[in-house]
């Protein structure tokens, strides 16, 4: 068994954020843990706090070679190394958004346009945070590329301006930047490094002040197609480690015909191929629960990367359609404290998102070429200001 209390007191650095009016702690064993994380969350660095909310250890030298190990409060789990800061990231957002009360917080990048939010929501892989940095590129303002949180007094959509992360290949995309790269801050990820980018340092585009929300515009994930009726259907996992180990034991459970690990995401992923009426919620609760997993996110389907040879397409969709994609889209869950403020109610919560998306424009949007998606996104700002 091991002493939780021992491995922390190892920890001998120490960091302190303000993430959402939320303290939170993170100490370490090892400095470059910590810097590597401070280089993307910067801006959201304080000295010190009196009153910290949440507190964090990841340690490096207690995991053996290749991993690490991330303490929140008594639990303690093992992390797949070197994709420390996209998961620590996952971690703490996880235990963040159960703590936070007055914000919803809409998984979105934003960017804004005379004093107008606009949203762009997508699962993992779909090219958001690509977007979102051609749009900054385009003169839109920028807010955050990963979370939207609205006041929910105000209805204000908050900046979060973390440092923006490209995968290399995406410089291809940006050849202005792709000359600059060597001089920006890069952080590891398993399958190649990020180039971070502080858009307001880097003189790229300002930090927009918090705005009302106007236009969502949901990504339409690229995913593989099956020939025929399908007689099966697939489900992403992304979690903090992946032994094969469980990936023999989720092929275990009923109604799973395969997992196969995804090589090519920021952290551990799995692709579960299913029976098409095959429901294993609670039994992959079970198994992560009793092998120490934690499933930071999944998706519904097998996703490909984005294809940006072909043409892109907007849509409108219905008001109803919309809201009930942006509640899909809202991290926290049933114990978290907003939910609670809600009086753990799903529809009392759904009515008072509908009150703050009263005014706001829904659409879809195919991926495509990413200067004609940009222009579309950009003329139809200019129609909303």
């Amino acid at each position: 068994m091991i002493e939780l209390g021992l491995l922390k007191r190892r920890a001998g650095f120490k960091d302190v954020y303000r993430f959402l009016g939320i303290d939170v702690a993170i100490r370490s064993d090892d400095r470059r843990l910590l810097d590597d994380f401070r280089k993307v969350y910067r801006r959201f660095a304080i000295e010190d706090s009196s009153s910290e909310k949440l507190s964090f250890w990841i340690l490096s030298a207690a995991a053996g070679p290749g991993r690490c190990c991330l303490i929140a409060g008594e639990k303690l789990f093992v992390l797949e190394s070197p994709a420390v800061v996209p998961h620590l990231y996952f971690f703490l957002f996880n235990f963040i958004t159960e703590e936070v009360r007055d914000y919803f917080i809409i998984h979105a990048g934003v960017v804004a346009l005379g004093g107008r939010g606009i949203l762009v929501s997508a699962p993992s892989m779909v090219g958001k945070t690509t977007l979102i940095f051609s749009l900054v590129l385009k003169g839109f303002e920028f807010l955050s590329d990963e979370l939207a949180p609205i006041h929910r007094k105000s209805l204000l959509i908050e900046p979060f301006p973390r440092s923006i992360g490209l995968r290399f290949r995406a410089l291809a995309l940006f050849p202005g930047l792709k000359e600059r790269a060597k001089g920006l801050v890069t952080v590891e990820t398993p399958e190649e490094s990020k180039v971070m980018v502080d858009v307001e340092a880097e003189g790229l585009a300002r930090v927009a002040g918090p705005c009302r929300p106007a236009v969502v515009i949901f990504l339409e994930p690229q995913l593989e197609q099956q020939d025929g009726e399908p007689s099966h259907r697939y489900l992403e996992l992304s979690l903090n480690t992946l032994p094969d180990a469980f990936l023999g034991k989720l092929r275990t459970i009923p109604g799973v015909v395969d997992a196969a690990r995804l090589a090519d995401r920021d952290i551990p992923t799995c692709r579960l191929t299913l029976e098409k009426k095959a429901r294993i919620v609670k039994e992959l609760d079970s198994l992560c629960a009793a092998e120490g997993i934690l499933v930071s996110r999944s998706i519904p389907g097998a996703t490909r990367p984005p294809d940006y040879s072909r043409p892109p397409a907007l849509r409108p969709i219905e008001k109803k359609e919309g809201l009930l994609e942006l509640a899909r889209n809202l991290q926290g869950g049933p114990q978290s404290k907003l939910f609670e403020a809600h009086g753990g109610s799903p529809s009392r919560l759904l009515f008072e998102l509908a009150e703050v998306a009263r005014d706001v424009d829904f659409f879809a949007m195919r991926v495509g070429r990413l200067e004609e998606m940009t222009d579309l996104i950009w003329e139809l700002a200019r129609r909303k200001t």
